[in-house]
């Protein structure tokens, strides 16, 4: 049997619908991104306890972050010390995970041990932290929660369904 379309609707019938309605991934995607109204477009996201859900549950905040920091820290040494190492995060929400992970860096790097905190000072030194968000707004509140440790992260906005992020090494 043909392809046909569903039910009795007739092969012009369902193509005049396809032109009137948007495909689910397009629904999708502007009710997350518009630039006006999209979820994650205005601004209004609420993260943590009370808000809307939670990818990242604050619960895990900051041992998860200690442990991203310390495994890139064995993946750094394993790759020989390298002068310059990235740590790559999608889609960041608040910035928790960045925050977590870049204070971990920074307090190993001052308390350890002589020999033990040269060593994670050179891993500071050669870390950088990148976020790729597609949400200008989300960019903002980001680098607001993260204070002064924004300096040292790396922002690319990007749409990642469409393309390979643009200024991504």
């Amino acid at each position: 049997m043909k392809n046909s379309p569903p039910g009795n609707l007739a092969a012009a019938e369902v193509a005049r619908i396809a032109r009137l309605f948007p495909s689910y991934r397009d629904f999708v995607d502007d009710a997350l991104f518009h630039p006006q109204w999209g979820y994650y477009s205005t601004g209004q996201v609420r993260f943590g306890e009370g808000g809307h859900y939670d990818t990242f549950p604050l619960a895990l905040s900051p041992l998860f972050g200690r442990m991203v920091a310390y495994n890139a820290f064995r993946r750094w040494r394993q790759a020989g010390r390298p002068a310059r190492f990235e740590i790559c995060e999608i889609g960041a929400g608040n910035g928790q995970l960045c925050l977590d992970v870049l204070v971990c860096v920074s307090d190993r790097a001052r308390h350890l041990r002589r020999t033990r905190a040269q060593e994670w000072r050179r891993f500071a030194d050669a870390l950088r932290y990148r976020i790729i968000e597609r949400s200008p707004a989300l960019i903002t509140r980001q680098r607001e929660h993260l204070g002064p440790v924004a300096e040292s992260v790396r922002w690319t906005c990007a749409d990642l369904s469409e393309r390979a992020a643009r200024g991504a090494p």
